[in-house]
């Protein structure tokens, strides 16, 4: 009799928590595609048998005439796809303040500081002061001082394959381009955010790109305990999407580089830097005028200025590692392969770049490279066409009606 209770009670908790759920949409009579258990409508994705890109397109095109569709994520969790521009645009600009905040169906909160205290994951008002902080930190003037770091990685790139063109045997040399973009900006964000310097073409096995590597890799295994089972990564120690020991590592480099700095008074304009001086209070808006590109938009922030602690910092120096570490990497690889099936815009864009620096006596700066519009034209396109993040997820932080065709949510 008890294995019959216990037997029941086990159906009753399968069904509430994983089948229950996929029939929200159902229930609103919204137009939707069904999911699984479990892995929502990422079956494939969750068995290796298709890119998360790949699954997110044909959800995206499995119901071409509906202006958003109900869809579930990882964990089952019911998700509205917008199809429709004009939505789209209403959502995530005129009506921005009812969705400042993001899921939690994939970095949870509880696992590290590094992850929780991030300006990604943080919401409401903490969003509002995180990024009222920081803003400062963003302006035309300081991205002119980091220029020269990320410029002296791209020597660094530009030397290592010249010599090795140099000493191929028939001046042909074979790239793997991903590869190689990987460890180029693991080397510009490893010396302009962290103040470490690399050399990952060279030095392989250096230990930042190493566990980078690892950071960046979001194991599905983890993103499904982190979900369902998140007291078994924590009883194990093992940390959330991004394992416990990267989480450690990231956070003790910049705990110690920043101790170095006050402790010998070093100043390198780097992001670190930055950052302290926004923990300090002694971080100006020096912002004027700002050179935006052709997607270039303003922005209000609206709240009041954080207080930051070490682990605010480290969170914030994470964050960046993060979000360029792939992403820069894919939009350069998809650059390079669009500028080879086109070479009659390659062509235009090297006769752009020889101008300008012809212009400007062979100086390569910050405003220098603002200066080729075709140039950034042709990153724009790119990034239309082959986005590093196929997807941005928001939650409304307060109700909000959408009337769309027959249904109304």
């Amino acid at each position: 009799m008890l294995v019959l209770s216990l037997f029941i009670i086990l159906i009753a908790i399968i069904y509430f928590y994983f089948i229950r759920p996929l029939n929200y949409w159902k229930n609103l009579d919204v137009p939707f595609i069904p999911g699984y258990p479990i892995v929502g409508n990422f079956i494939w994705t969750s068995l290796k048998k298709q890119s998360f890109t790949d699954e997110l397109n044909s959800l995206y095109n499995a119901f071409p005439n509906e202006k958003c569709v109900g869809m579930f994520s990882f964990g089952t969790a019911p998700a509205l796809l917008i199809r429709d521009p004009e939505l789209l645009k209403q959502i995530t600009i005129k009506d921005f303040n009812y969705f400042t905040d993001h899921t939690k169906s994939f970095f949870k909160d509880g696992f590290d500081t590094l992850i929780d205290r991030n300006l990604f994951t943080l919401s409401g008002n903490e969003w509002r002061d995180m990024r009222a902080t920081l803003s400062p930190a963003f302006t035309g003037s300081k991205m002119r001082g980091l220029f020269n770091m990320m410029n002296d990685c791209s020597e660094q790139f530009v030397s290592y394959y010249s010599n090795k063109v140099k000493n191929a045997k028939d001046s042909h040399l074979e790239v793997e381009l991903k590869k190689s973009f990987t460890r180029f900006t693991n080397d510009i964000i490893a010396s302009a955010v962290f103040g470490v310097k690399c050399d990952s073409l060279n030095n392989e096995q250096n230990e930042f790109y190493l566990m980078g590597c690892k950071a960046a890799y979001f194991a599905t295994w983890r993103i499904l305990l982190s979900n369902f089972c998140p007291w078994i990564l924590k009883f194990l120690n093992l940390g959330g999407v991004i394992p416990e020991e990267c989480c450690k590592y990231f956070k003790n480099l910049v705990y110690e580089t920043k101790a170095v700095r006050e402790r010998e008074n070093i100043i390198r304009p780097d992001i670190l830097h930055l950052l302290i001086q926004a923990q300090k209070g002694a971080l100006k808006d020096d912002s004027v005028e700002e050179n935006k590109g052709f997607v270039g938009t303003e922005s209000k922030t609206v709240g009041n200025i954080k207080k930051l602690d070490d682990d605010d910092i480290a969170a914030q120096a994470f964050l960046f590692f993060l979000g360029g570490f792939e992403t820069t990497s894919i939009l350069m690889c998809f650059t390079i392969f669009e500028l080879a099936l086109n070479p009659d815009i390659q062509e235009r864009l090297l006769n752009e770049i020889q101008n300008t620096l012809s212009e400007s006596n062979g100086e390569f700066s910050y405003d220098v490279v603002h200066k080729m519009k075709y140039l950034d034209m042709i990153v724009t396109e790119t990034l239309r066409k082959w986005p590093p993040a196929p997807i941005t997820d928001r939650v409304t932080t307060k109700n909000y009606k959408i009337q769309v065709g027959n249904f109304s949510l």
